[in-house]
């Protein structure tokens, strides 16, 4: 019961951390694709 107690927080932790993690990636690589798009339609 305590192992459960402890264990499932620290996995929802670790879920948190992880999804914002992907988001902050998938962000920058949408804003690394929009620089190369712009620089597509400028050249």
């Amino acid at each position: 019961q305590g192992y459960r107690n402890d264990l499932i927080p620290k996995a929802r932790g670790e879920a948190v951390k992880m999804t914002k993690e992907a988001e902050g990636y998938k962000i920058e690589r949408i804003k690394k694709q929009r620089v190369m798009l712009q620089n597509l339609i400028v050249f």
